[in-house]
């Protein structure tokens, strides 16, 4: 099991290094995203628990985005 790191992550990705370049590689796959699009219907609102650097927030619905890690969040776009 992975050891979480200061910032509360606990992957291998370091969100809270000063030259994380996490957000900027991390872009969606088309093929996931439409299956979760399928998983949620006609939902309007969404709860992403784990949102990490938020790859998969529909943007035609209301979403909150629930992370414990503070570095993760920041590397958020919203």
């Amino acid at each position: 099991m992975a050891q979480r790191r200061q910032d509360g992550s606990a992957g291998d990705a370091d969100y809270g290094a000063p030259e994380s370049t996490y957000s900027r590689y991390r872009r969606p796959d088309p093929r996931l995203a439409a299956v979760i699009a399928e998983a949620l219907g006609e939902a309007r609102t969404v709860l992403n628990v784990g949102a990490g650097a938020g790859s998969y927030e529909p943007t035609d619905r209301e979403v909150t985005a629930v992370e414990g890690s503070a570095a993760a969040s920041r590397s958020a776009p919203c």
